[in-house]
């Protein structure tokens, strides 16, 4: 194994434990506010708490790792894929999780594939079909073969078991996390900052999308705030939220 190799397989590894650790995290917290508060109303995890920004930065660290790179016509190696175009091709035959992807395609509050990404992941959280989608994308080889290298970490499945595990145990939380179009996800995924500076309304139409989920699991423990790492930017603006889709997700909950 090259030195690259070892690298790459270190960060892995790191990413891991670490969306590992903060799935955990979540779920104490979320159990810990349920027993303190005697009731059985949970709390709802939202863009200030710590755990989610640093689960998110090294969940989308993952799905860049081993992405192919795109070339020019001219066979010039341009940039690389994204997981954002990955998922959209991956899911269209997917009758069942493919509203997630024209959930993000009716959107205009993202323009660029980072962004889509981070609101195509976010989308899939709140309504829980995070693990079934990573799930059922990554069983499409032929679409995998497409985006990412041969041997990609995500076809191993001792280290796609524990996501997946991981991904499953958040169903069992709630989220706000669509209720504010004021992030600019096309430029980074929401800050300490960012979150502070937020207006603090919470939208009917968001409440009415936390649904319950398909399927869940497990538990895991810890937290590590050195854990976040640098983001990418990219570009930004805002938009509304598609009446016809919440319909949709209503009648699956009923």
């Amino acid at each position: 194994m090259s030195t690259q190799d070892i690298h790459k397989l270190s960060s892995v590894l790191r990413s891991i434990e670490i969306i590992e650790e903060k799935t955990n995290a979540l779920y104490s917290q979320c159990t810990t506010s349920i027993n303190e508060n005697d009731n059985l109303q949970p709390m709802i995890i939202d863009d200030t708490n710590i755990h989610l920004q640093i689960f998110f930065q090294h969940f989308e660290q993952l799905l860049q790792i081993d992405l192919k790179n795109r070339k020019s016509l001219l066979n010039n190696i341009s940039n690389k894929r994204s997981y954002w175009n990955f998922f959209s091709v991956a899911l269209k035959e997917s009758k069942a999780l493919y509203d997630t992807v024209l959930y993000v395609l009716n959107s205009q509050e993202v323009k660029t594939a980072t962004g889509r990404g981070r609101l195509f992941l976010r989308f899939c959280l709140q309504n829980h079909r995070l693990g079934d989608v990573i799930q059922q994308s990554f069983m499409m080889t032929k679409i995998v073969n497409q985006f990412y290298i041969d041997e990609c970490f995500w076809t191993t499945p001792k280290y796609m078991n524990r996501i997946i595990q991981a991904l499953y145990q958040l169903n069992d939380l709630r989220y706000d996390l669509l209720s504010n179009s004021q992030y600019q996800l096309d430029v980074c995924w929401p800050t300490i900052e960012s979150v502070e500076n937020r207006p603090k309304t919470l939208s009917d139409a968001a409440s009415r999308m936390r649904n319950n989920s398909v399927s869940s699991f497990l538990s895991m423990n810890s937290i590590d705030s050195q854990s976040i790492i640098a983001v990418v930017p990219d570009t930004s603006n805002s938009i509304p939220i598609i009446p016809t889709l919440f319909r949709v997700l209503r009648k699956k909950t009923t």
